[in-house]
């Protein structure tokens, strides 16, 4: 008896998980979150070996991030999640929201980039490494080392020549490097975004970059030219009129 009874048992099971997890399912699209989280949780403490465990949690801090608002506790979801299971697609997103709580919302920058740091050390060949790279060059800029921002930007373009988004990428290294005063290289690097993606959403501010930068070291014919260029077509026409105005003061002041 025993042969026939256990299929049965374990048929029973499975049924009994599909549809506690389907009841959470249902709770998050009637808008039930509290509840759907209960289950969720129920769920995962019953069967934290099950294939769907880790989806369970991921859904649980997804809905504590963006529904509830409870940063802190989604934190600590994540966390449990990315601690408790091997590498899979759940706590690679999991790990990838670590980072980008602390970047967009805590402003915590320095353990931003720990975040980072260990999704790239834990999946290295993984399809939006480029993506993390980019994150984490940007974590330097926003704590005002561009030197080291400077050299994770060249990383980036170094291992993923082919990255789609590669323009996207040179504007942030050249902006970077405005910021940091080092005007040549962000020529440089807005030139490339110029010429080497003409079709590029950035090429307008790549241009008003160029002229920027060019002001800076007092090449005001050049910068003038560049304003010239964009004032048509920049998203804020008077701040160009203001620019080559600026210009014109400037100049006269030189001469004086």
């Amino acid at each position: 008896m025993m042969r026939i009874v256990l299929p049965a048992l374990i048929f029973l099971q499975a049924c009994t998980l599909s549809s506690e997890y389907k009841q959470a399912d249902a709770l998050v699209r009637e808008g039930k979150f509290h509840s759907a989280i209960e289950y969720y949780l129920s769920f995962v403490k019953e069967n934290p070996d099950h294939e769907r465990a880790p989806l369970a949690l991921l859904e649980v801090a997804k809905l504590q991030e963006t529904i509830l608002d409870d940063v802190d506790q989604a934190i600590a979801t994540y966390r449990s999640l990315v601690h408790h299971y091997p590498i899979n697609n759940s706590t690679v997103q999991a790990q990838e929201q670590l980072a980008k709580i602390f970047k967009n919302k805590k402003n915590d920058y320095n353990q931003a980039l720990t975040e980072f740091d260990k999704l790239l050390r834990a999946v290295p060949s993984h399809e939006n490494a480029p993506r993390f790279q980019l994150e984490l060059s940007d974590c330097y800029t926003l704590l005002h080392q561009y030197e080291q921002a400077d050299l994770e930007y060249e990383t980036l373009i170094e291992l993923y020549p082919n990255y789609a988004e590669l323009d996207e990428v040179f504007f942030k290294k050249a902006n970077n490097n405005y910021i940091a005063g080092a005007y040549q290289k962000a020529l440089d690097d807005f030139e490339k975004v110029i010429h080497g993606f003409p079709d590029s959403k950035y090429k307008i501010e790549a241009l008003f970059g160029m002229g920027s930068a060019y002001e800076e070291i007092d090449e005001f014919e050049k910068a003038k030219k560049f304003y010239e260029q964009v004032k048509d077509h920049y998203p804020s026409p008077k701040v160009v009129e203001i620019r080559l105005q600026g210009l014109k003061n400037r100049k006269n002041n030189k001469k004086i």
